[in-house]
């Protein structure tokens, strides 16, 4: 049921504002917390279970108003960013202001112990979240149907223009929805924290199942979120008593240190990639960790285990990406908009997921380390400079094979499909095989980027197949300037850089890149580039 009243929110929130909001797991967390600390303060299990959803959904009605409304004609890349970032921001703001170590919450007297069902032992507690959570979705249900309000949102979900055309004001519509999301999701996570304890992270296997609800009920599809959350929740359990390791896959060197430079390089390889989607077609893919990640593990394991040359690593990573991004842009590229993002990172998290449960493989939480540096043509690249250098010389090799692309006729109709799909499609170009198209290149770039990053540290972390990898190259081409050749290149070096700079200053740095990922995207949309180009106009304007 707790699925429920998660799919249930996030429905509410995509149907009406047509935003895909990513900030959804961490106010989860955020409502769990919240409970927590007013339960400290009050003394009082009840109301604190009371407020503390509450105080979710005016955070939510806040940034609604403040961040998300400036946006809404920004598109959906802009949308997600900025939600993203918020997430970032809220997660390390619990680090910050909590803790970084997980707590534990006990139910109240009342629920402690169990009930003798005949053929089960069962908390009191958990009955009382499934009846709780049951009555709540119920509650919601009857709000959305019955009640004049309800009538309005949902009406909001299926034309918005109508519903601003009577006079109804929109904006005070899109604020109550965004903020009724939040508290339902405050409530799930306030009702979760004496059942799994609370940490910061909580909320991101429960943004997944939030996203995986509603892409299986459909946006703004309120009744199928409640039978989807509810199929889902009973799916993963029946398959946890089968397969308890599935269970999770139900659900889805001149300025820096040699190092900080190589690293630089390999994202931006990485980068252009994603920008190929993002930036020239149009594409935003929120999953290119997927195959990033996927390459690191294939290559790193034949790496480690039979130690194969470093030409045929290569051609490996590339092959996975390629492939890897194939299937997933076969499911994807028949979708657009939304539909397309949500897609993309529900993949990701289901690939992410199976790593995280293959231990024998991947090595589960703890990533898959001693992964070799072989030479290369005879040449010992152990030394980091060394290494540097083989890295750049492919950077630019993989800079010009992109350059090629995107002045090639395949680069043109990419272009074409960006500014007006419609009169691409009109034309005669067969547009999702076109999409198709760009989705293998960009995952091939991707996994090539996979296996330098698994050589250059000597291990494939578990974080490089999250789709927290995946935020992290999208704002490193959006600073840099997407659909610029050369954004994810300045991109990459903001980014690595800053961040390894801020990192060892301040160990909760993530925080201000959640900060800037929040300025990007309502003051410096086109990045970098677009900002060095506009600071140039005004200079010769001056003059």
């Amino acid at each position: 049921m707790l699925y429920a009243l998660m799919g249930i929110g996030l429905s509410i929130i995509t149907g009406v504002l047509n935003i895909p909001n990513f900030a959804h797991g961490a106010l989860f967390a955020l409502g769990a917390y919240f409970l927590f600390t007013l339960i400290q303060l009050l003394g009082n299990f009840w109301l604190a279970l009371l407020l503390a959803p509450l105080g979710v959904g005016l955070l939510g009605a806040l940034i609604e108003y403040a961040g998300i409304r400036p946006l809404y004609k920004a598109g959906h890349d802009y949308q997600l960013l900025l939600t993203f970032g918020l997430s970032l921001i809220v997660t390390e703001g619990i680090i910050v202001v909590w803790s970084p170590v997980g707590m534990s919450q006990l139910p109240p007297p009342l629920l402690r112990g169990g009930v003798d069902l005949g053929i089960t032992f069962y908390p009191k507690y958990r009955l009382f979240v499934m009846a709780a959570a049951a009555l709540l979705v119920l509650g919601a249900w009857l709000f959305l149907e019955k009640t004049r309000y309800g009538a309005i949102m949902r009406a909001g979900i299926e034309d918005k223009e109508m519903v601003s055309l009577l006079g109804i004001d929109i904006h005070r519509l899109f604020t109550a929805a965004f903020a009724l999301g939040c508290v339902l999701a405050g409530v799930a996570g306030a009702l979760t924290a004496p059942i799994r304890g609370l940490n910061p992270w909580m909320g991101v296997d429960m943004l997944g199942i939030a996203f995986v609800v509603v892409a299986l009920a459909g946006l703004g599809n309120l009744l199928g979120s409640i039978v989807a959350g509810l199929l889902l929740g009973v799916a993963q359990s029946l398959v946890a008593l089968v397969w308890p390791e599935a269970s999770v896959a139900v659900i889805f060197p001149v300025f820096v240190r040699h190092t900080i430079a190589t690293e630089i390089w390999i994202f931006a390889i990485f980068g252009l990639g994603l920008n190929l989607l993002m930036g020239y077609t149009g594409l935003l893919s929120f999953g290119q960790a997927t195959f990033f990640g996927s390459a690191a593990y294939a290559a790193g394991y034949l790496l480690k285990y039979y130690g194969i040359n470093i030409f045929l690593a290569l051609a490996l990573g590339i092959a996975v990406g390629a492939v890897g991004a194939a299937l997933v842009g076969y499911l994807c590229v028949q979708r657009s908009g939304l539909y397309f993002i949500m897609l993309t990172f529900a993949l990701n998290q289901l690939f992410y997921f199976t790593a995280y449960q293959w231990t024998t493989v991947t090595g589960g939480e703890d990533g898959m380390p001693g992964v070799p540096r072989p030479s290369a043509l005879g040449l010992d690249i152990h030394p980091p400079l060394a290494y540097y250098a083989a890295v750049a010389l492919i950077f630019l090799l993989s800079l010009w094979v992109m350059r090629r692309i995107v002045e090639s006729p395949l680069g043109k109709i990419l272009q074409s499909i960006r500014d007006n799909e419609l009169r691409a499609e009109a034309l005669g170009y067969d547009v999702p095989r076109m999409k198709l198209a760009a989705f293998v290149i960009g995952g091939a770039f991707s996994g090539l980027a996979g296996v330098l990053y698994a050589m250059l540290f000597g291990i494939v972390p578990l974080e490089a197949i999250g789709f927290v990898f995946s935020g992290n190259v999208v704002f490193a081409t959006l600073i840099g300037g997407s659909g610029s050749l050369y954004g994810p290149v300045i991109g990459s070096f903001v980014f690595i850089w800053l961040s390894e700079s801020v990192a060892s200053m301040w160990a909760r740095w993530p925080l201000l890149l959640g900060v800037a990922f929040v300025v990007v995207v309502l003051f410096f949309r086109g990045g970098v580039v677009e900002a060095w180009a506009r600071f140039w106009t005004w200079r010769y304007a001056a003059r």
